[in-house]
This record gives C-alpha cells, structure tokens and sequence, in this order.
C-alpha cells in the first residue's frame, strides 16, 4: 500500500508489516483499516495477496501482535472479510452515512454483536468508523 511499508527477513520467515493488514483487538476482533486518505482497497487487497504468499512463521502487525502458524492466513482472511463486511454495512445504509450513532450501533449490533461484554470497544470503534466512512463517501465519491 502507498502509505505502508513491511520488512520482510526471509531467513527468519518473518514480516513485519505494521498496519497494512489491518487491526486486530482484544484478541478475536477485527476491525477495518482503511484508516488513511492514501488507502485503496486494490492496494490492500495485493498487499494482503503478497503477505499471503510469502513463506512465513511470524506474522508481526503494529500495535496488536505476532501471528504463527495458521493463526497467520486466518488474521489475513479475517482482515478482508471485515473490510468487506464494513463497507456493506455504509452500502446498506446509504441514506444515513451522517449519522455516526446510527452506524456505530449498526456495528456494534450487527459485525460486532459479540463483544457486548466489552463496551469499551465500542467507543474505540467510532474512531475507525469516521476514518472508514470518509474512505467509503470517496470511493463512492459522495
């Protein structure tokens, strides 16, 4: 991604890619990354691609951990799957794009109906919410 650099050590099997796979919190949560006014999702998704093709027994993100074994593809897969998951969420609710409340309980009652026990989270979600959105309203070009 533009905005995004990894450090590959291919005698150690280990990337060290920062942010560019996305955020995972709390263990099982993931949350969409398109946290940048350079973020695209072509680019996210070959990023993803090439760090999925690489031989690879630690998987080191910024702020949230290292990934081994299958935990690895799985984090990966999780990441895509979140994104998509966020942006049908802003596609279904088009017409309430304005209003963050409303779409921070859709989250929050729907993608992440899960983590109730963790309300905390919810506040940390508005955040990348905001971030998102704006992605979302560019690529929309609302």
């Amino acid at each position: 991604m533009v905005d995004h650099i990894s450090v590959y050590h291919k005698q150690n099997k280990t990337i060290f890619a920062r942010d560019a796979p996305g955020m995972h919190w709390f263990l099982v949560c993931y949350v969409c990354n398109a946290n940048s006014i350079f973020w695209n999702e072509k680019d996210y998704l070959e990023s993803i691609k090439k760090i999925g093709s690489l031989d690879l027994e630690y998987l080191c993100i910024a702020h949230f951990g290292v990934f081994t074994g299958e935990d690895i593809s799985n984090f990966l897969d999780k990441s895509v799957s979140m994104y998509y998951d966020w942006m049908r969420l802003f596609d279904q609710h088009m017409n309430k794009l304005d209003d963050i409340n409303f779409l921070l309980d859709e989250l929050w009652n729907t993608i992440y109906r899960d983590f109730f026990h963790i309300p905390v989270l919810k506040q940390s979600l508005e955040h990348s919410l905001l971030h998102a959105l704006n992605y979302f309203k560019n690529l929309k070009q609302l």
